[in-house]
């Protein structure tokens, strides 16, 4: 099953993200998008309605920003991730 790419201006929800992190290359263990664990890097979480953008290292875990609606959260978190994006992102 082929999927049409995913425009950034049509991202709204975590799973959206999370889609668009993998066609562009992204490292997932990097960024914790819609649960996957990581070790360090930044992440965005549903935590009871709200939603946290994160980063953690090492076990220590740092909230950033809280949210109250999914969709700006993921645009926070789209932005957050495109402007490091240069120096995580797999080209190669």
């Amino acid at each position: 099953m082929k999927f049409d790419s995913i425009n950034e201006t049509e991202i709204k929800t975590i799973a959206e993200l999370e889609r668009w992190l993998y066609e562009n290359c992204y490292p997932m263990n990097n960024y914790s998008i819609n649960g996957n664990i990581i070790h360090e890097g930044y992440g965005l979480e549903n935590n009871g309605g709200l939603y946290q953008w994160f980063y953690t290292e090492r076990g220590v875990r740092l909230t950033l920003k809280y949210f109250a609606s999914e969709e700006e959260a993921v645009r926070y978190a789209l932005e957050q991730i495109k402007a490091e994006g240069s120096l995580r992102r797999n080209t190669t």
